[in-house]
């Protein structure tokens, strides 16, 4: 089966009406969109993975505590420099 017949990608026939593949993208860090996505859909699931599911919200959190961990450790190195 060709990923492309001529008109669309394969996978778009399973995108929700009005969601087009060619929609402009607004070139932001991904981190500003996690940020965004973190506020804006906080209770929505963002993923469901062997019968554990996590919000927005949550992937939000994780992604700061990551995100504060990392620059903790690289203060420490800073430091030790």
């Amino acid at each position: 089966m060709p990923l492309f017949d001529g008109q669309q990608w394969i996978w778009e026939k399973f995108y929700p009406q009005g969601i087009s593949w060619k929609a402009p993208l607004n070139k932001k860090p991904l981190f500003h969109v996690m940020d965004q996505a973190a506020k804006t859909f906080a209770d929505r699931e963002i993923c469901d993975f062997l019968g554990r599911s996590w919000t927005f919200g949550e992937m939000g959190a994780m992604v700061d505590r990551v995100a504060a961990g990392v620059r903790k450790i690289r203060e420490g190195k800073s430091a030790q420099r």
